[in-house]
């Protein structure tokens, strides 16, 4: 019993502790020395329990073994599995403890917040903007300098001088703003509130100033309201200052802020109304960005809408799988600088792990810096079904013939193997996530999105419910032996029946190949997990040294002794007209072949002539040499900089964290392309026993069943053969969205093109806008713009579909009319000549047309 609590205590010790220092290193706002090795370091719960552990193991060891020596009692993991306990409950009272004081944080009576006591802070307070603006702040992102008016301050203000029935009265008119700002000219603020924003106006270190709305019933999980209220710029100056915010508070009751309001179903009975003050940043380029495609329901496409300083503007869309880039409307090449383009689409993956959704982020780019003013969850987004092949692209980005589709169990095999690692994660239970598609295995991709975003999966890995996975995983991270041991264990079962001439292909498939698979898989996900590991810690470590940070991409993880590496060489050295030369090479890397894991495609074996003609194989070698020691100036560069950074220190703890872990992550590389060459030995294997069968080459297209029943029919063979040999011949991207896209046709008489936002189809009268909100009637008319204006945000939900001739996909408008599922066109070139008031107008989003008549 002894030695099963000391098996079992260990691992959710270690898992535990992790989890706990995970949660302090969230709460400890990292920025300067050893808070930023830490919170790198918890980053990863694993490391965080090992390092604690060991420090509190011999601490308790210290205690409990000379007093149990004392008492009579002995030692060994009797006494061990005491101290874990006696831990165990130390770390949950510390825990309980923790949390009590953090929601003892004196943060409701507040008249101004910071930006991490928001993060905590009810959205009565903050309100849902504001909210966001602290969960930037807490993630280590750039958010200029500022603050937040806690909903209290209207309130009190409206309380203690009876003024909320007169606003009341007013609201929803006309002229309510300035009716209420004349109001506010007259009475004097809370006591102290001003001596209060004196003292944190002048903590921005002058400059100008924006006040923000940041309403309760705004930025949420359903509703947007996205432009309805005021954003105003004023001086640093208190009086300038309080004008604006009053202006701020004013709008929640003009007529369109009210029209927006009952549209989205928000309450407009508080009275407490935040507000955000932050720095104002003249900026070179403004951003606004989408985690995912709400123009066309595309999850794996981000949007990105740029407007410089000079004018010029554009969209850009990025495939994250295909890496494909192309800009929607816009000049061909854009302005943005591709590494702030990457750290926004990074920036927009980590909230939507926090929403849990996609997520939209307004940014600004000043002197290579990226300013975060913004997130809000993507509402009324839509998606589209899609199949992405990209977590088996390196496995059988191939169509497999039938005898690899029963080796590799496919689909239902990868299907359960996958279940099983995306459940403690969220999957539900019976969720298809494979389909075929030109005799490729495609993942479903729409159904897994939350548990494949790797800042989701982190959040979930360090809740309790995942504790024991998180535990088996921390294993596998920090301890190799359980892969070398795997490893090792196949090669020999594979050597053995690879001398074994009576060993059949059903034993190679179940004993050899599918665990060498699961290995792959394994490794596979290890060193990437490795490699967002140590990516978190260096962005934290490095956040104020962008040249270091910009180097860690380019260190040098690739083992040095692969055995793809190994062979290309060997190619270069063998001299094509030497027979005994090219069959020593035939002999030892005859197995490789390209399709790899598939049993039917041609080895190195069969013909290695194709290999050996490419004589530049040792100029290769030495050019990756040359890339080698690139890569190595490149981790030269990152510790020169941690050891800047850490040089009054009498350890390098951030040193010896990067070099741990380039050391795991570079074994477990290794291991992975020993793997790799083993699974193409096994299949190497299998293939000589097919042909070597009474079937041949026809037995690629039998399963091993139907091989062990005497095989199929000769039309059967045919026909299959004629599948494969077509579905071969098929082209497929690595992205397919079901139904495959149309190709759009040249506009027709009466038709007018341009984006469309969505996939329905509206019609109605058409109704110009020149400026001002016109009487929309009560027939749902197609209203056509010039500009997304917000003065048009107040007709969303009393129109049928929305034309804009000139504007960003992204704007607040388009938003707008998204949360209530109206079609949306832009950059429809002409509409406001072309289209006459009563004309008969069809908006189909899907195809971009706007059909008149």
């Amino acid at each position: 019993m002894t030695d099963f609590l000391y098996d079992m205590t260990f691992p959710l010790f270690i898992a535990l502790i992790g989890e706990i220092a995970s949660r302090a290193a969230e709460a400890w706002t990292a920025g300067r020395g050893f808070g930023v090795f830490f919170a790198g370091l918890f980053s990863m719960p694993v490391a965080a329990g090992a390092f604690i552990a060991a420090a509190l193991t011999v601490l308790i060891a210290a205690l409990l073994v000379p007093m149990a020596a004392l008492l009579g009692f002995g030692s060994g993991k009797w006494m061990f599995t005491l101290g874990a306990a006696i831990l165990l409950a130390a770390v949950w009272a510390l825990s309980r403890a923790v949390g009590a004081l953090l929601r003892r944080v004196p943060v409701r009576d507040s008249d101004i917040l910071d930006y991490s006591s928001a993060a905590r802070a009810g959205l009565d307070l903050v309100g849902f903007k504001g909210k966001w603006m602290g969960e930037l702040f807490r993630l280590g992102f750039n958010v200029p300098r500022g603050f937040i008016i806690s909903g209290t301050v209207f309130e009190k203000w409206t309380e203690a001088e009876g003024l909320r029935k007169e606003i009341l009265r007013i609201e929803g008119t006309e002229d309510a703003e300035e009716k209420i700002v004349e109001i506010f000219k007259g009475v004097r603020p809370p006591r102290g509130f001003v001596r209060k924003l004196k003292k944190e106006l002048r903590a921005l270190r002058g400059g100008r100033i924006i006040a923000r709305s940041s309403f309760p019933g705004e930025d949420g999980r359903t509703a947007s309201m996205a432009g309805v209220f005021e954003s105003l710029s004023a001086g640093r100056g208190a009086d300038e200052a309080l004008a604006a915010i009053i202006r701020v508070w004013a709008s929640y009751y003009c007529a369109r802020a009210v029209a927006a309001a009952d549209n989205a179903g928000a309450s407009r009975a508080s009275f407490r109304l935040p507000v955000i003050v932050q720095k104002k940043i003249v900026h070179e380029i403004f951003l606004v960005g989408c985690s995912a495609n709400y123009m066309n329901g595309f999850m794996e496409e981000t949007v990105v809408s740029y407007e410089a300083a000079d004018g010029l503007e554009g969209v850009i869309v990025r495939n994250a799988f295909t890496g494909a880039e192309r800009t929607e409307s816009g000049p061909a090449t854009h302005p943005v600088d591709p590494a702030a383009l990457s750290a926004l689409e990074d920036a927009m993956a980590r909230m939507e792990a926090l929403f849990g959704r996609p997520a939209q982020m307004e940014a600004g780019l000043l002197n290579g810096n990226l300013y975060f003013y913004q997130a809000r969850p993507l509402t009324g987004f839509q998606p589209v079904e899609t199949l992405v092949n990209s977590f088996i692209v390196d496995i059988a980005d191939f169509p497999p013939s039938t005898l690899t589709r029963d080796l590799f169990d496919l689909p239902d095999g990868m299907s359960r193997r996958m279940s099983a690692k995306l459940a403690p994660l969220g999957m539900p239970r019976g969720e298809t996530l494979f389909a075929e598609h030109k005799g490729r295995f495609y993942l479903k991709y729409n159904s897994v999105r939350a548990c494949l975003n790797p800042h989701n999966t982190a959040r979930a890995k360090a809740s309790a419910r995942a504790l024991a996975p998180a535990a088996a995983e921390s294993a596998r991270i920090f301890s190799g032996r359980g892969f070398k041991r795997r490893l090792s264990l196949l090669d020999a079962r594979l050597k053995a029946a690879a001398r074994d001439e009576d060993c059949s292909v059903r034993y190679l498939k179940n004993s050899v190949l599918l665990p060498l698979f699961r290995l792959q898989l394994d490794l596979f996900e290890t060193s990437d997990m490795l490699a967002g590991r140590r990516a978190a810690f260096l962005a934290r470590a490095l956040a104020d040294k962008r040249d270091a940070l910009a180097a860690a991409a380019g260190i040098n993880i690739a083992p040095p002794d692969s055995p793809w590496k190994k062979m290309i060489q060997a190619a270069a050295r063998v001299d094509p007209a030497d027979a005994a030369q090219v069959d020593a090479f035939r002999a030892e890397y005859g197995h490789w072949g390209n399709p790899e894991a598939e049993v039917a495609a041609p080895r190195l074996a069969d013909d290695p002539a194709p290999w050996l003609s490419a004589r530049g194989g040792a100029g290769d070698a030495g050019d990756a040499g040359a890339r080698g020691g690139a890569a190595d100036s490149s981790q030269q560069r990152v510790e020169r900089a941690l050891k800047e950074k850490w040089s009054g220190n009498f350890v390098n703890a951030g040193l010896l964290v990067l070099r741990f872990m380039l050391r795991r992550q570079r074994e477990t590389m290794a291991a992975r392309e020993r793997a790799r060459d083993c699974l193409n030995r096994a299949v190497f294997e299998i293939r000589k026993r097919a042909l070597a069968s009474e079937f041949g080459a026809d037995s690629f297209h039998m399963t091993i069943d139907e091989m062990s029943r005497g095989g199929l029919r000769d039309w059967e063979i045919a026909r299959r053969k004629e599948e494969h040999e077509k579905r071969l011949s098929e082209s497929a991207g690595a992205v397919v969205h079901i139904p495959e896209p149309e190709a759009a046709a040249g506009a027709a008489d009466g038709e007018l093109r341009g984006l469309g936002v969505g996939s329905e189809t509206a019609r109605g009268r058409a109704l110009v806008a020149g400026g001002r909100l016109p009487d929309l009637g009560g027939d749902m008319p197609v209203l056509i713009v010039g500009r997304p204006d917000g003065v048009y945000g107040a007709a969303v939900g009393r129109i049928s579909a929305l034309v804009i001739e000139r504007g960003s996909p992204l704007s607040h408008l388009v938003l707008l009319a998204r949360e209530a599922s109206i079609p949306v066109l832009i950059g429809v070139e002409g509409a406001m000549s072309k289209v006459k008031n009563g004309d008969d107008a069809t908006v189909d989003a899907g195809k971009g047309v706007l059909r008149i008549g």
